[in-house]
C-alpha cells in the first residue's frame, strides 16, 4: 500500500513537472510575441517580486544593475507605449526544469548588429493564480557611445 502511494506520488509529481515545463514554454513564446507586437500583456508575464539583473556593456566595461520589479515593470510599460516592437531573435533556446521551477537560457541576436547577448529567466507558478511567471530575469544590454 505504501509502495502504491509512493508510486502514485512520483507519477503525480512527474506529470506536474511536465505541465510546468509545457506552461513555461507557452509563457516564453508569449513573451517573444508580446515583445514583437508591443503588447501590454507582457507585464503579466513577470512576477510582482521578480529579480531583474541587467549587465550593461558599453564595449569597454560591464556594469551590473539590479532593478526593483516595480521600476522594471514601469519602464517596460513606457517602452511598450512607444510601439517600437522588438526585432530581436532568440537562438539556442534551452529549457530545464528543477522541481516546480523552469529555467530558460538563450542567446538574443539583434538583426541590426552582430551583437549577441545571453538571456536567462526562471519561471515559477504564481501563488495567486497558478500562472507561470518570470521570477528571475537576467539580460545584457549593449550601449553604444555616440561617435564624435
Amino acid at each position: 500500500m505504501i509502495r502504491a502511494f509512493i508510486l502514485s506520488l512520483f507519477f503525480g509529481l512527474s506529470a506536474a513537472a511536465a505541465d510546468d515545463l509545457a506552461d513555461a514554454k507557452v509563457a516564453f513564446t508569449n513573451l517573444i510575441t508580446y515583445q514583437k507586437t508591443d503588447d501590454i500583456r507582457a507585464l503579466d508575464l513577470f512576477s510582482k517580486h521578480c529579480l531583474i539583473t541587467y549587465t550593461v556593456n558599453d564595449g569597454k566595461t560591464e556594469k551590473i544593475a539590479v532593478v526593483p520589479a516595480e521600476a522594471f515593470l514601469e519602464g517596460l510599460k513606457k517602452e511598450i507605449a512607444q510601439k517600437h516592437g522588438s526585432k530581436d531573435e532568440y537562438e539556442d533556446v534551452k529549457f530545464s526544469s528543477d522541481g516546480p521551477k523552469v529555467t530558460v537560457t538563450a542567446t538574443i541576436r539583434n538583426p541590426g548588429s552582430d551583437k549577441r547577448s545571453p538571456f536567462f529567466a526562471v519561471y515559477g507558478r504564481d501563488v495567486d493564480d497558478g500562472a507561470m511567471r518570470i521570477e528571475k530575469f537576467k539580460i545584457t544590454i549593449f550601449i553604444h557611445e555616440p561617435k564624435q
